[in-house]
């Protein structure tokens, strides 16, 4: 007999025990309770064999628990904690099977001499998986002595894996698991209170089996007691989308392996899912937003369902609007914090002052971490309001100069009070070798066309609210180059600019368009003309009343050519001709019967009797017919001829400057111009830098403007039946100015509702200042030719006529 607890052998009626009577027997690693019953030495002598003997005066008490049944349905009786049978020895079952643990889960001392009771056999726990994962006990498939720590509330004991799912693989829960992506499983252990490790793998590449430390998510990890805890571990980039096998392994040692025996503990398969990363979407919290307030929006970037860890998204944003001066970002990285759907980057809407239409922000998904996907669909978009635009109202007019390397402007209030000049723009540049006026975006407000020494053509654009803004628009060669003119001569409500090219080796020129996109100048061929320098002047109108602007050319000789635009280029009609042997001055166009069509006016002869001439159009094939409008009488000097409809009757009429401050009106009735007397404009008759036509009462009826020499602004403004003389504003004298204008560059009053310093001047920073130039000092009668040449060069600039035909092939022989 060995391995056995003798109890109770000692008769409590006095009699010998029966336990062994009459029978002799070898007793070894054994607990007997007293030996005063043993006939054999060996169970009568303390120790021998292994045994432990107790004897009537100090028996052994093997201090036994109550009848249980075992987990393998076997009844016994387990040793209390302070048994002298635990842990005293080795049973040949647990050294045999190499057991480490009693069934308490406590360590077995080896190799003490007796172990009674020390090991009750529970049986395995085993794994699920296929085979392929080394899972049968003939592949060495993982197996723990059902003993001592547990992952969840129980286990399964076999004699062998079964492939079948276990009630009790309920010691792990997984999160999603998505390629590239952090991941964690929440595991859940009981009856290790001393703690235990976990090891676990993932088959991430779908091949059928574990592949070692490759794709062990865990190595022996200590938890330290009895608890659910949260581990974290990173899905590769590289793992397959698939239902695969994941497998959990828990004992006291921590196994390093996922096939073999444990000592104690647990193991649980599970069919885990690999899916795809939820696709992104973008949206905003608002569709549109409005300079006007500098609106901020928020892009929204949402997945479909919560992201594992912090993903991002990065965007990219186009459109009509422009990034830095209609709007900004404060990224172009969203960020969607782990667990969550969602997140945002601000959008802000700029305030440039400059007036556009309706203006779109694209925003679209070009990269995202590997939490996520997108596809094409991933975009949206915001429309920018611009609360600067303003249409004309077709009133006042505004006065603009040049100096100090600025663009200085005065506007009007209702009333036609016009403010101190105000700055509206910076010059990155002092080689300005001629400025120009005209509509070139199209959008009813007038621009200004810089074209500098290098042949750079620059357009200041006017926002309407007092402002331009400068860029660079295209460009011309240098070289002979006249006739330089401004207007829309493809029909398209956008002005160009025209110039005749003087063709190298040759007399005659080529006519080039700057024709405007509204943003730029496109450089097109527009025809020719037979001797460059035989012009005496240009003028632009729609002579023809048909879409586009075109050119009445007067040659030296008299004769009167209008070049018809086709949208693409001139075609010739010879006019009529003008007898210019006593001179020809104050060229100029207007609508003198009010019939859509201009008309060209000429003043003929220079002295005392001038002859003031109308070439009336009468449509497209027919051109003009001249005749005398009026008659001229000129004791003194004739220093200006106006062109405007001074009583707002739908006709142009003419307005004559004699003797430096008389002015004459000429009343037109479609045939002939009524002279009355309207002013004697005393402010002026001490001199002038200019005289304009324009609007200063905002009344519909044009009046004149002018700037005299000390730098005050001055109007003539017409009541239909006479002028009455007005000071508008001063400018500093001490300001020179390269160049003034009367036009028509904003309907806005002041800019000081707006913060100029939003605007981005910064490529504009170089400073120019200006060489002094006082203006023309008009201490004598200015001749015609004076004031021609302000805004149209004169005869003086072109070399006489060799030839005052065109080239016949242009005439068609």
């Amino acid at each position: 007999m060995q391995n056995s607890i003798i109890a109770n052998n000692t008769s409590l009626d006095g009699n010998n025990s029966d336990a062994i009577r009459r029978y002799y027997v070898s007793i070894k690693n054994s607990i007997i309770g007293e030996n005063s019953d043993f006939g054999l030495s060996e169970a009568r002598t303390p120790d021998a064999n292994g045994n432990l003997i107790g004897t009537p005066e100090n028996p052994f008490d093997p201090q036994l628990g109550e009848l249980t049944v075992g987990a393998n349905g076997i009844p016994f009786l387990p040793l209390l904690p302070t048994s002298p049978a635990i842990n005293l020895g080795n049973s040949f079952y647990a050294t045999d099977n190499n057991l480490l643990f009693d069934v308490r889960g406590e360590q077995r001392i080896i190799g003490a001499s007796v172990d009674a009771g020390a090991v009750e056999f529970n049986g395995f726990d085993f794994g699920d998986a296929a085979d392929s994962y080394q899972t049968l006990l003939g592949s060495n498939g993982p197996r723990h002595l059902a003993i001592g720590p547990q992952l969840g509330a129980g286990r399964t004991i076999e004699e062998d894996a079964s492939f079948s799912e276990d009630e009790f693989d309920d010691g792990v829960q997984f999160s999603e698991l998505v390629p590239g992506t952090p991941a964690s499983v929440s595991v859940t252990i009981s009856n290790a209170p001393q703690g235990a490790r976990l090891s676990g793998w993932i088959d991430f590449n779908g091949n059928g089996q574990f592949d070692g430390s490759a794709e062990a998510v865990f190595q022996r990890v200590l938890l330290s007691g009895d608890g659910t805890y949260e581990m974290p571990y990173q899905v590769p980039f590289d793992a397959q989308i698939q239902e695969t096998q994941a497998r959990f392994r828990l004992s006291s040692a921590g196994e390093t392996d996922w096939f073999g025996q444990a000592d104690d503990g647990e193991v649980e398969d599970y069919l885990v899912s690999i899916i795809e990363p939820p696709f992104v979407s973008l949206s905003t919290s608002a569709a549109t937003g409005q300079e006007e307030n500098q609106s901020r929006i928020s892009l929204i970037a949402t997945s479909a369902r919560p992201v594992n860890g912090e993903q991002q998204v990065t965007v990219r944003f186009s459109g009509n609007a422009v990034y830095g001066s209609d709007y900004t970002s404060d990224s172009f990285v969203i960020t969607i914090p782990a667990g969550e759907i969602s997140g945002s980057i601000e959008i802000q809407i700029l305030e440039d002052l400059r007036p556009e239409p309706i203006e779109t922000i694209i925003a679209s998904v070009i990269s995202t971490t590997a939490g996520l996907q997108y596809d094409q669909s991933a975009t949206t978009q915001v429309q920018i309001e611009d609360n600067d635009q303003v249409s004309p109202n077709g009133s006042f007019s505004t006065l603009t100069g040049f100096s100090e390397g600025k663009v200085w402007i005065s506007l009007p209030d209702d009333s036609g009070t016009y403010a101190s000049p105000t700055f509206a723009s910076n010059l990155p540049f002092s080689d300005i070798q001629l400025v120009k006026y005209g509509d070139f975006n199209g959008d009813g407000f007038q621009d200004i066309a810089l074209w500098r020494e290098n042949g750079e053509w620059w357009v200041g654009e006017a926002s309407g609210r007092g402002l331009f803004f400068l860029e660079r628009w295209g460009a011309w060669r240098s070289g002979d180059i006249g006739g330089i003119r401004v207007g829309d001569f493809n029909g398209d409500g956008k002005d160009d600019l025209i110039g005749l090219f003087k063709v190298e080796g040759a007399t005659h020129g080529n006519w080039w368009a700057a024709v405007s996109t509204g943003t730029s100048f496109e450089n097109r061929l527009w025809g020719q003309y037979g001797s460059f320098s035989g012009i005496r002047e240009i003028v632009v109108g729609n002579f023809d009343g048909l879409k586009g602007d075109d050119l009445a050319i007067v040659a030296v000789s008299g004769v009167v050519w209008i070049a018809k635009t086709s949208n693409s280029s001139f075609q010739y009609l010879k006019s009529h001709q003008w007898d210019v042997q006593n001179g020809i001055n104050f060229i100029q166009t207007g609508d003198f019967n009010g019939d859509n069509r201009d008309d060209l006016l000429a003043v003929l002869g220079n002295g005392e009797r001038r002859t003031v001439s109308v070439a009336k159009s009468y449509g497209p094939t027919k051109g003009l017919i001249s005749s005398v409008w009026s008659e001229w009488t000129v004791r003194g000097s004739l220093d200006g001829v106006f062109v405007g409809d001074f009583d707002g009757d739908g006709r142009d009429n003419v307005v004559g400057q004699f003797n430096r401050s008389k002015l004459w009106f000429g009343e037109s009735d479609g045939r002939a111009f009524r002279m009355q007397y309207w002013l004697n404009w005393n402010e002026i008759s001490s001199g002038w830098a200019s005289i304009s036509v324009g609007n200063s009462n905002g009344d519909q009826r044009v009046d004149l403007i002018a700037q005299t020499l000390d730098g005050t602004w001055r109007a003539a403004e017409s009541s239909g039946s006479s002028f009455a003389e007005r000071e508008l504003v001063k400018w500093d004298s001490p300001r020179s100015f390269l160049s003034t204008n009367v036009g028509y560059h904003s309907q806005h009053t002041s800019t000081g509702e707006f913060d100029v310093s939003m605007v981005n001047w910064d490529s504009f920073s170089g400073r120019w200042v200006a060489p002094v130039q006082s203006p023309v000092q008009q201490t004598a009668a200015a001749t015609p030719e004076d004031l021609v040449t302000v805004n149209i060069p004169s005869a003086a600039e072109y070399e006489a006529f060799a030839e005052d035909q065109l080239l016949e092939s242009l005439l068609g022989g």
